[in-house]
């Protein structure tokens, strides 16, 4: 009978042990369950998010094919801006341009742009050329350009002056919209 009782109490305990066991590899695996599920759940939200960006980029396809014409999509600075304008002012006389300081301002978090006030001083034979150099700068700009005031002049002559005469100044101020840089860099 002890021989009995020994084997029973053997194989009980051989039984609560691999219950033991048995019951170790279900949460291991439920664990590893739950973990797999999660990271499909990621997965399929950031598929839902790539295709979102796809049908946006799809249905602004116009506004981005501008916005690229516009050089939004590369970097800009004062020195680049500068350039642009020194290129475009050979119907000027003079140019005296003040950049303000920049805003930035910053979009869902994630992305931004600057906005920085121009002020251009110009000087001119004829109105005529301050209106050209004004639709030059509008369609050759680097970024977006927004004009808010142009302010026109008559100059008093001057027979004296060994430089070409400006019978026209002028004042023009823009607003000038660039890509910033992404918050997280």
């Amino acid at each position: 009978m002890r021989k009995n009782n020994l084997f029973l109490l053997g194989m009980s305990c051989a039984l609560v042990a691999m219950t033991g066991v048995a019951f170790y590899f279900y949460l291991s695996q439920k664990a590893q369950f739950v973990e797999v599920q999660a990271e499909l759940l990621s997965l399929q939200k950031e598929n839902r998010t790539l295709r979102e960006d796809v049908s946006f980029i799809k249905s602004s396809q116009t506004e981005l094919n501008f916005l690229n014409q516009k050089g939004w999509l590369t970097p800009q600075n004062r020195l680049i801006a500068m350039e642009s304008i020194e290129q475009l002012k050979y119907l000027l006389n003079e140019v005296k341009t003040t950049f303000e300081p920049e805003n930035i301002i910053t979009l869902e978090n994630k992305y931004t742009y600057r906005v920085t006030k121009i002020i251009l001083e110009v000087k001119a034979r004829l109105d005529q050329d301050i209106y050209i150099f004004t639709d030059d700068l509008l369609t050759n700009f680097p970024g977006i350009l927004v004009p808010h005031e142009l302010t026109l002049t008559r100059e008093e002559e001057s027979y004296e002056s060994p430089t070409p005469s400006s019978f026209i100044a002028g004042e023009l101020v823009f607003e000038w919209y660039a890509l910033g840089t992404y918050s997280h860099e």
